[in-house]
């Protein structure tokens, strides 16, 4: 039962095939409730060098899994890969022409779509509404609306209707 969200995340969409996105997200929620328990974040004016330092660290390491995740082809040229294809000489053995060596190609299955394991409705409480939450900093409150539209977004892409993997979008 897919639940919708509220708060900054009413436009996530909780339900589709793709587990990388999936596992994302999940990482995205945790390095959420991981700012949001420092007790100085949103008290304090700004931050201090020791919570710059650990909001960089998270946000490399999401990067890092975020860039994993992609797949991002490189720019091949067709017209060398149709050459290197007609260069390449294939014979199979004698007793195997009539039969591929590979055997019947099955195309893979799309695989099924369940719901995102997290709550963004306000009801886990590891999952706090922003609204819920005690942010006199604005810099803060503005850091965190920007996190939740990210993981709202991440939840949203087309490659939602993949298996796995995150492709690029048309620039």
């Amino acid at each position: 039962m897919t639940i919708a969200g509220k708060d900054t995340f009413e436009d996530a969409i909780a339900r589709f095939r793709n587990r990388s996105i999936h596992t994302y997200v999940g990482h995205c929620l945790t390095f959420r409730g991981q700012i949001l328990q420092n007790g100085e974040f949103g008290v304090q004016s700004g931050w201090d060098s020791a919570t710059n330092d650990f909001i960089k660290e998270h946000l490399v390491r999401l990067d890092f899994f975020r860039r994993k995740i992609t797949h991002n082809p490189q720019n091949t040229d067709i017209k060398n890969l149709e050459e290197r294809a007609r260069d390449l000489k294939i014979a199979l053995p004698d007793e195997m022409n009539d039969k591929s060596p590979l055997g019947d190609e099955v195309a893979r299955p799309g695989g099924r779509e369940f719901d995102l394991p997290y709550r963004l409705d306000g009801s886990d409480p590891n999952i706090p509404l922003l609204s819920q939450v005690d942010l006199r900093n604005v810099d803060a409150r503005m850091f965190v609306t920007a996190v939740d539209q990210h993981i709202v977004e991440a939840t949203r892409l087309d490659s939602r209707f993949a298996t796995y993997r995150i492709t690029p979008g048309n620039r």
